[in-house]
């Protein structure tokens, strides 16, 4: 998923931050890591990311920073929008 956001991205002209999570404590190093270079966020979707979608979400409003997701249910908690299936209306 990375390699194709970075062939998107720079052909759109458009810088690819990717910040790895692998523990709880690194969600607020990785804020900190951006220091105002980022202008939005693509969060991907894996189990790490679900149990802490409230912390991440936190952490991008207290930035500014709008959020996009690929499930509907990591916008409870904050996140701007999301890109992706209806599973409802895939199992109809």
């Amino acid at each position: 998923m990375i390699k194709e956001a970075k062939t998107v991205a720079a052909k759109l002209g458009i810088d690819v931050v990717v910040l790895e999570l692998r523990r709880a404590e690194d969600i607020a190093i990785a804020f900190e890591s951006l220091n105002g270079r980022a202008e939005a966020l693509y969060v991907s979707t894996d189990p790490f990311i679900f149990s802490n979608v409230d912390r991440i979400n936190a952490f991008a409003m207290g930035a500014r920073l709008p959020t996009i997701y690929n499930d509907k249910e990591y916008l409870q908690t904050g996140g701007l929008l999301s890109y992706g299936p209806n599973y409802p209306d895939l199992f109809r």
